[in-house]
């Protein structure tokens, strides 16, 4: 609902596992609205975690081709991003470009007002079951994932989001959790190609 260029961009720093599971959903979600949605895809390097620079070059390259809201899955790198996206002028149709971050509340960073959300990982809650599961003797029996459901991840809601956008987010979200709603488990930069185009 937020771009107006009908173009979105993702913006990932590696070919990696976590980077790709978000992705993957973002593509979902973006689906689900618009089916006839554009969405960039497009890797700064092999490992370029921490490549500022690269996030800024690449991150430009996706807004000039007509995207205006932008995930970035970057690490380090995710500072280039959002300069970028401070600094570019919007693609025709646009009149701003927009930034989702990957770690973290940014806010105290966003003087450009360009931050739309940001991926809030809360690594509490695992922690406090491993603890519950050392004392009970189970620990080392399962994996603990960082989900909805678990409270390890969600997303930071800013001044950018209306009530009725984060109704429906958190509605989305209540399905996820409940099932209701399927986000496809992609771990590849090549799964998540596959969801670009929407089925089409």
């Amino acid at each position: 609902e937020t771009t107006k260029t009908g173009t979105l961009g993702i913006v990932i720093s590696a070919d990696d596992f976590n980077w790709n599971r978000h992705s993957g959903g973002f593509v979902a979600g973006a689906c689900s609205v618009n089916p006839s949605i554009k969405i960039l895809l497009v890797q700064i390097g092999e490992a370029a975690y921490g490549d500022v620079e690269g996030g800024t070059r690449v991150t430009e390259s996706v807004i000039a081709g007509g995207a205006d809201v932008i995930l970035g899955n970057g690490d380090g790198s995710s500072f280039g991003m959002m300069r970028a996206v401070e600094t570019a002028d919007p693609p025709p149709g646009a009149d701003k470009v927009w930034f989702i971050d990957v770690i973290g509340d940014k806010t105290s960073l966003d003087k450009d007002n360009v931050l739309l959300s940001s991926i809030l990982w809360d690594f509490e809650p695992t922690y406090l079951q491993a603890i519950k599961d050392v004392d009970a003797g189970i620990f080392g029996d399962k994996n603990y994932v960082l989900n909805l459901a678990t409270g390890g991840i969600g997303l930071l809601r800013t001044q950018n989001i209306s009530d009725a956008l984060w109704t429906e987010i958190e509605t989305a979200k209540a399905g996820i959790i409940d099932g209701t709603i399927k986000v496809p488990a992609v771990e590849t930069r090549a799964e998540v190609e596959t969801l670009i185009g929407c089925g089409a």
